[in-house]
């Protein structure tokens, strides 16, 4: 079967799957579709890509080991245009941001941003014919890339690069400093990156992503000289792998199936417990909970 044979027959089986209602098979032959395309401007190609993204978040579906690779592939190609690899970097970011894992989905998020940067004026020139309500519209690539998805990574960063939009559940557990929640450690539980953590150099005014510690990847760096005098300041005692915990800790409860309740809450670590978990304490709660390594997570060090 030809290239465009099997692209032609992948469109019609996730068409046919999506009229049944079948989403995970529509999704996944769509995607299948933008990667076994024959070109990458071929026509629908960026429409399958939309359903695809549409129907995972609307109908949340589980992301597969096979289309997470294929993400992957498609960010990372430099053949692919840059409307495409930067779409797979947000998909891969909000599937982080569902899991939970902040740090990463900020990180994806930005790099989506930087790649952005990489656009070309032919490309921004492109048009591509899409389905809106029932009616084919044509609209140009630049419009796709700039006035839909930067908006939306715009967004997810500033939610998750602010204080103020900490949640309050979560604030009600933050360690208390004359009546309100201490902001030196609401502060650290947001994401990193917004700015260099030595000089305080913004992300918008640094040319390059901001470098992360290789170590706890929870602090970040214009340039190895700031790491260098950062690391010097204080950051080597800070400074921690994702599985060292201590006592007095502050961390942050992730995962939890039977108290779901409890994720994204703050709590100190207070001794070992049985089986390898930690003896943890929460703001307003006289007993203390056994917590397993896994479903705890650090906030950003102090320095």
């Amino acid at each position: 079967m030809s290239s465009k044979r099997l692209y032609d027959t992948l469109l019609k089986e996730a068409e046919a799957a999506e009229s049944e209602g079948e989403w995970r098979e529509a999704a996944n032959k769509h995607l299948q579709a933008v990667a076994k395309a024959p070109s990458v401007w071929i026509p629908h190609r960026w429409q399958a890509f939309l359903n695809y993204s549409n129907m995972w978040q609307q109908h949340s579906l589980k992301m597969t080991t096979a289309e997470w690779k294929i993400l992957k592939k498609i960010a990372k190609k430099q053949e692919e245009p840059v409307l495409f690899r930067c779409k797979a970097l947000y998909l891969r970011g909000f599937i982080q941001l569902k899991a939970g894992e902040m740090e990463d989905a900020a990180m994806y998020f930005r790099r989506a941003l930087h790649t952005m940067k990489e656009v070309t004026p032919s490309e921004n020139m492109k048009k591509i014919n899409l389905t809106m309500g029932g009616t084919q519209v044509l609209l140009s690539a630049r419009d796709q890339l700039f006035a839909t998805l930067k908006p939306m990574i715009d967004e997810h960063l500033d939610f998750l690069e602010h204080p103020q939009n900490v949640d309050a559940a979560v604030l009600h557990s933050v360690p208390q400093v004359g009546g309100q929640p201490d902001p030196s450690i609401v502060k650290r539980l947001t994401v990193g990156g917004s700015e260099c953590d030595a000089c305080h150099k913004s992300r918008t005014d640094v040319e390059d992503i901001l470098q992360r510690c290789s170590r706890c990847k929870r602090a970040y760096y214009c340039s190895t000289a700031c790491q260098q005098r950062q690391w010097s300041a204080g950051h080597h005692a800070a400074c921690f792998t994702p599985d060292e915990i201590q006592p007095d800790d502050y961390l942050v409860l992730k995962g939890l199936q039977r108290r779901p309740e409890l994720n994204g809450k703050v709590v100190q670590i207070q001794h070992p417990a049985k089986d390898g978990r930690w003896a943890v304490s929460i703001r307003g709660q006289s007993k203390t909970l056994s917590i397993a390594p896994r479903n705890l997570v650090h906030i950003r060090p102090a320095m």
